[in-house]
């Protein structure tokens, strides 16, 4: 089974700008209840970015990060360590290419109900046009 698991920067750095706006208002607001005054501390802010990078990673590896596995038979595609979708290709009967906006593409399959699983190959780092073929052809069986 092929393995796809490629680091999303975008995500990263989100998921690492959130804990350091959290951490610095923290800090701020904690120093002006004590204090009454603000300043500021270099050592307050390396610890921050230091718990920031921390806190962004354990973030973005919980929700953000995308694993896909697939071979001829199926796939699993894990995002984050809650949502988690394993399928076989024979479920599916076609396949369409979305793109979302903004240079974010993705692979729409359908089964036989018309409901659909998304494949995000922008954040697989695969170039959607050639993935979608290749899609195509398992489904197919070939």
């Amino acid at each position: 089974m092929k393995t796809l698991s490629r680091i999303q920067y975008s995500k990263l750095i989100l998921s690492f700008s959130v804990f350091l706006i959290g951490f610095t208002i923290l800090y701020f607001l904690t120093i002006y209840l004590a204090t009454g005054s603000l300043f500021y501390n270099r050592l307050i802010l390396l610890i921050n970015i230091a718990l920031s990078i921390v806190g962004g990673w354990i973030l973005y590896k919980s929700r953000y990060h995308v694993a896909f596995s697939f071979d001829e038979l199926g796939f699993i595609m894990q995002r984050g360590k809650k949502e988690r979708v394993e399928r076989e290709w024979r479920e599916f009967s076609r396949v369409s290419l979305l793109h979302l906006g903004g240079g974010v593409f993705a692979i729409r399959l359908y089964d036989k109900q018309d409901k659909f699983v998304d494949i995000p190959v922008s954040a697989l780092k695969l170039n959607p046009s050639e993935f979608r073929f290749q899609v195509m052809q398992l489904i197919k069986g070939k």
